[in-house]
Order: C-alpha cells, then sequence, then structure tokens
C-alpha cells in the first residue's frame, strides 16, 4: 500500500529524514538479507524508462529503479557497494541471472526397455530404438 507523506514543516522533514537513515542502517545491518529475500520483478529505470529485472529499492517510487541499462551513465560503481539513491549492486540492479540447470532424466533399464518397445510397436523411430535395445 502506497502512503504520501506531505512534509509542511522543518520538524516533519527532519523526523522523515532521520525514519529514512533508521531505515538504511537497519538495512545494513542484516548484510542487506531482508533486501535479498525480497522477489525480484520487473521495475522501470528511473533514467530511461527500459524494463528490468531488479528488487525495489526504499528511496525510489514502487515499480522504479535504476536500471542495469543506465549504472554507467549515472556514474555508478557497481563494485563501490550501497548507493543511497539506488540500492545495492547485485541486489537491487545489476543481479546475475540464476544459472539454467537443464533438468536430467534417468529411466531404469526396465523403464527404457518398455519405452523402446512402445516406440518399436508403434513404428516411430524404429531403427534408433532397436539400438537403444541392442545397447541395454
Amino acid at each position: 500500500m502506497e502512503r504520501l507523506t506531505i512534509i509542511k514543516t522543518t520538524e516533519q522533514a527532519r523526523e522523515m529524514l532521520e525514519r529514512l537513515q533508521r531505515v538504511a542502517i537497519e538495512t545494513r545491518v542484516d548484510e542487506y538479507a531482508t533486501e535479498r529475500a525480497k522477489p525480484v520483478q520487473w521495475l522501470d529505470c528511473t533514467c530511461c524508462g527500459q524494463s528490468y529485472p531488479g528488487r525495489q529499492w526504499w528511496n525510489q517510487d514502487t515499480g522504479f529503479g535504476l536500471g542495469d541499462c543506465c549504472v554507467k551513465y549515472n556514474g555508478v560503481n557497481p563494485s563501490a557497494g550501497e548507493s543511497t539513491s539506488y540500492g545495492v549492486p547485485g541486489i537491487h540492479f545489476l543481479i546475475p541471472p540464476k544459472p539454467f540447470n537443464p533438468p536430467t532424466l534417468f529411466l531404469s533399464s526396465d523403464e527404457l526397455r518398455q519405452t523402446a518397445e512402445t516406440e518399436i510397436s508403434a513404428n516411430r523411430n524404429a531403427e534408433y530404438w532397436k539400438r537403444v535395445l541392442s545397447a541395454i
């Protein structure tokens, strides 16, 4: 849920700055574990509007963040750690892709034999399956 806060006095501005500072400190205390727990989602780059996969940073409007496309343009050093404006590289933007591990299928000899016989009887790649049967 979004909440709009209108700051009218200097005291309110100070309170808001203190609150933001507390949030920033709490975020660093747990080595960003709470930030890493947030889901990776499609956000819009605050600079160019391009969509990118990232996590929401508290100092950006909901649905927006620094896109991977504009890190260099904005002068953000990817190895420097937290940026108060954009978040943490590798957590909020520049998230490394997950490695793709295709599923490995294993069939027992009996299952393979049954599959081969079914395929041969249906006359689907019969020569291939005959070779498989002879190799079992």
